[in-house]
């Protein structure tokens, strides 16, 4: 996101596709906070996001571009927390911040409320902030909520939460090595799927044995309009079909629309002994119920331990 003219169109696109909660979540115990001035710009390149402790300030604060970026000498580290954050949206962004103790996960959460501010220009804040001592055994992080009233029509102000992960559901589908007797060649690591007809004509039509090909797919009597054809070339470690490959698929659903794939996972004999350059691969073609609408395909090639 480092070009300037891109920064706007690919922050909306994520807004769309972010979706938060006004209510507070259970659990989460808001922690009394002392935030800096919000900084519009960073000269300290030095400067990273997370917890700080008075070394590294005073560290710091010997590069002559840092001393204006950072906080006094004089807080009192030994009982309060310092954490450094950033967020980057566009020239009229504006942003709140939370922080909240969750003993649940034994985490403080610094939750920044990232609002977009309708500038076609690229924008970033940056600050400090403190807060208690965090107990033995916990961490801290930053969770981003990137919030658009201007599209969404939303003018509450109120504080948004982070969305929960979606309820992913699982279930077992075929799946099943096919032999295309070398049509369809892959090269590399490359990933194909063939779910029509008009897709895997224009595919043979590639091939130099097209007719051959033709004659060999129709003997398999493979049906696109109920099936899908997958091709799969990756590195496996050794030179030629892995040892043990073996192959299971996932339907994954969820409540999340965007969450909704087929999981193909590759498993095979991990080559510890004499593995073959990384460049070489091994392509194979599956077959597996065609996708339903609004599903992708994630391949995965996993050696065994």
């Amino acid at each position: 996101m480092k070009n300037r003219s891109s920064v706007v169109a690919v922050f909306t696109c994520y807004l769309f596709l972010t979706v938060s909660s006004f209510a507070q979540p259970v659990g989460y115990v808001e922690i009394p906070s002392e935030t800096s001035a919000f900084q519009r710009s960073i000269g300290c390149v030095q400067l990273k996001d997370g917890s700080y402790e008075l070394d590294a300030i005073k560290k710091l604060s010997s590069f002559e571009s840092c001393r204006k970026d950072l906080p006094s000498v004089d807080l009192d580290l030994e009982s309060r927390t310092l954490f450094r954050w950033s967020a980057g949206s566009d020239c009229n962004m504006r942003v709140k911040l939370k922080v909240f103790r969750v003993d649940a996960e034994k985490k403080y959460k610094v939750i920044i409320n990232n609002i977009y501010g309708g500038c076609r220009a690229g924008g970033r804040r940056s600050g400090w902030v403190t807060f208690e001592k965090l107990p033995q055994g916990y961490s801290v992080e930053m969770v981003e909520v990137r919030i658009d009233r201007i599209h969404s029509g939303d003018r509450d102000d109120a504080f948004k939460f982070p969305s929960p992960p979606p309820t992913v559901h699982r279930e077992r589908i075929d799946v099943s090595e096919i032999d295309l007797k070398g049509c369809l060649p892959m090269s590399g690591q490359s990933q194909w799927v063939i779910n029509s007809e008009t897709v895997l004509t224009a595919a043979l039509n590639e091939s130099t044995e097209r007719l051959r090909c033709n004659d060999h797919l129709r003997d398999l009597g493979l049906d696109l309009k109920k099936a899908v054809l997958v091709g799969y070339s990756f590195a496996s470690g050794h030179c030629e079909r892995p040892p043990g490959l073996s192959f299971e698929a996932t339907s994954e659903t969820s409540d999340d629309p965007r969450a909704k794939r087929y999981v193909v996972n590759a498993h095979f004999d991990s080559a510890v002994n004499a593995p073959c350059p990384t460049w070489k691969t091994y392509n194979v073609w599956l077959v597996m119920p065609n996708l339903p609408a609004g599903f992708a395909i994630d391949l995965q090639a996993t050696p065994r331990k």
